[in-house]
Parts: structure tokens; sequence; C-alpha cells
């Protein structure tokens, strides 16, 4: 278990630190994300974990070992953790063939943990079959593509046995056929060695699809930790509901007390709107914010529609597009936009009105303003698992 405590980190010159107060768990042969906008301390909470910075205060504890712990005295060397690490770059050795760039990290051990070169090269095949690798083992590195290169970085991070992987934007670099690709391969490697993985990702499909929990970071804090469904379905906060996928965000005041259902009614610019109660501090009298993902909603004819029941709004189309798999429609209610996703052939042409309908259940109510992006509803420290 990887457990970090009351991080912080300022950096030189900075007006404020680029961490403050972070504490999460990850538990063993979990597959955790660190995802968030720039700036918002992700990449510097993994550096800290590697050791590539020192943390102002706080721990960090790998398993029973103390990697950082400043009331201790304690911060191992970043060549003495052990760990596996891709960086975002790759970090290549271009005059090196496949093979020795996997070899490198089995060269450089410490005295005591090093093993002979038949050994090395045994591991080396190892790692590089286990990544699909192995007919390649004699080629230039710079010879490979730019997904090989990604797989040849995977297998150096693996091929010491880390008991820890971490990962720095791992498939930024790749094109979007090839990151499809890769998140397979990840998931594929992490479930058949059962390693610890951390990785940071600014791209929320990419940490939705891959992690088995996320913590998303805003402004050097955690805004909330958990599965990738709680976090799109549960939102913690405004900014939670905003930054993870696409969402409908409509403001307003609460005009009532939750019900034994959990669902309170919303005074909004569209009328009174039902929704479930998501977080501390949604009051009655208080101001909110409703949400509802484009998904969760419903397009119906208004000549046929029901306009009497919860949460229908009569709309108007402005445009839609064909993805795919599907249809997105932007509608305009009054004054108020809203997002719908729905099937590609309920389809209807700009200046059409429509009724928009969606179920209080699929809503969720946070509280409004500087309260909604308030950390204080974040436990201490956080168990992802």
């Amino acid at each position: 278990m990887l457990t970090i405590t009351d991080l912080y980190k300022t950096y030189r010159g900075a007006a404020s630190p680029a961490v403050r107060g972070v504490s999460f768990e990850v538990p063993r042969g979990a597959m955790v994300s660190l995802l968030g906008p720039s700036g918002c301390g992700k990449t510097t909470t993994l550096r800290c974990v590697a050791g590539l910075e020192t943390p102002d205060s706080g721990e960090i504890v790998l398993a029973d070992r103390v990697l950082d712990s400043v009331s201790r005295g304690v911060s191992v060397p970043v060549h003495r953790r052990g760990l596996g690490m891709v960086f975002q770059s790759y970090a290549i050795w271009p005059h090196m063939s496949v093979l020795d760039n996997v070899r490198f990290p089995l060269q450089t051990l410490p005295r005591s943990e090093q093993v002979s070169r038949a050994e090395q090269i045994r591991r080396v095949e190892e790692a590089l079959d286990l990544v699909q690798l192995g007919r390649f083992a004699g080629r230039r590195a710079t010879d490979l593509s730019g997904g090989q290169q990604q797989r040849l970085a995977l297998a150096r991070a693996l091929v010491g046995r880390p008991p820890l992987l971490l990962l720095d934007e791992p498939l930024s670099n790749l094109d979007a056929r090839l990151r499809d690709e890769m998140r397979f391969e990840l998931l594929r490697l992490q479930s058949e060695l059962g390693i610890t993985t951390v990785f940071v990702t600014h791209d929320q499909a990419e940490a939705l699809a891959l992690s088995d929990a996320i913590v998303l970071m805003n402004d050097g804090v955690i805004a909330q930790v958990g599965p990738p469904t709680e976090l799109y379905r549960r939102p913690a906060s405004r900014f939670v509901a905003s930054f993870i996928g696409r969402t409908n965000l409509w403001d307003g005041d609460v005009l009532d007390e939750p019900g034994v259902d959990g669902l309170v009614t919303v005074g909004t610019a569209l009328g009174p709107l039902r929704g479930v109660v998501g977080a501390d501090g949604v009051r009655r009298g208080g101001p909110a914010v409703l949400a509802c993902r484009p998904e969760q909603m419903a397009i119906e004819d208004i000549e046929t529609a029901d306009p009497r029941s919860p949460n229908a709004v009569e709309a108007v189309v402005k445009s839609s597009i064909f993805t795919g798999d599907a249809a997105e429609s932007v509608l305009e209610a009054g004054r108020v936009e809203l997002r719908v996703r729905h099937a590609p052939d309920n389809r209807h042409a700009p200046g059409d009105r429509v009724l928009v309908r969606f179920t209080p259940g699929d809503c969720i109510v946070l509280p409004s303003g500087a309260e909604a992006d308030s950390t204080d509803g974040v436990p201490e420290r956080e168990l992802v698992g």
C-alpha cells in the first residue's frame, strides 16, 4: 500500500504551495490516476513519490518503508527507492539498442541487488515479451514507432520488478488510435502483473477508462477521490461535475427540505427542477447548482409529450451534430442553453420546438459559490480502492 499523508510542496519563488495537505492511500495492486487541470499539483505529487522532488512536509510510505518524512528526517534518494517510472517523453536512449535500453536499470542496481549478466538478459527478454517487443531486441531504439517506444519505456520500468509503477502522462504523445490501443495494453499489463500503479493524466477519458480510483485535484488540493463511476455519477462539487465529462449546470435557490427520497426542488431560470442532494451544504433558501449529464436527458415531440411531469422543459433546437454512435444537440429555453446526447435517429432540425425531459434521480444538487469548491468535505485521508 502507498500512503501519502499531509503532503506540502512549495517551489522557490512561488506565491502558494503547488501541493497542500494532500493525503490518500493506494491499496496494493490498484491502478490509481492523479487527474486535474494544468497546475493542480498532480505531477508534483507524482514527482514527490518518485523522489524527484522533496516535500516541505508530510510523509510518503510504501508498504512499511518510509520514503519521505520531514518530521523523521527521512528522504530516500530516487535511485534507492526501487520504483519504476515512465516519463511523458519516454526518455529512450537513442544510442542504445532496444535490449540495452531495458537492461540499463539492471546494470545500475545497488551492489547488494546486482544479478549476473545471464539473469539480466533473461529478465530483459521476459520484459520485452511482456510488452510484445521480443522480436525487436536487437534494433536501435530510434527505429521504433511512437507506440513501440512507449512499450519500450514500459518494459524498462518493469524489468526491475518494482513494487510501484509511476506513469507521467504515458499516452499523451500518441495519436488517437494508438492511445486507444495502449489503454487496453496498460490494463492487460497491470492486471497480469498485479503491480500497484499511479499515473498522472489530464485526459478525463483516460482516467475513467483505466483507473480503479481517481484522485481529482484542483489548485493543489484534492477535490474528490473515488471510483470513476462515483466521480461521474455523484460529483461532490461544481468543479468535479464540470471537470469530469460534460454536464449541464443550472444555478438557483433551494425551495424546500429534502424528502424521504433525498430529492429537493431548485428554483432555476428553467423553472423549478428536482434533483438528489449530492453534498453537504445544500440548505433550504440557500444557493445551489443542479447538474445533469447530456446522456441522461431525452428529447420528445412537443405535440405528444406531457409537459406537466417533473423536469420537463420546452426548448428550441439550435443545432445538432452526428457523432457516429450518437447525436448531440444544443437547445435553448429562454436564454438558457441545454446540451443533450441522444440516439442518432432522433434528430430534430434547427428551429424545432421540443420537450426536454430528465429524471430527478439523475440530477445532482450541489452547494453553489465558494462552498461548492471547498475541500471541507474531503476526509483527512482518502482510501482509494
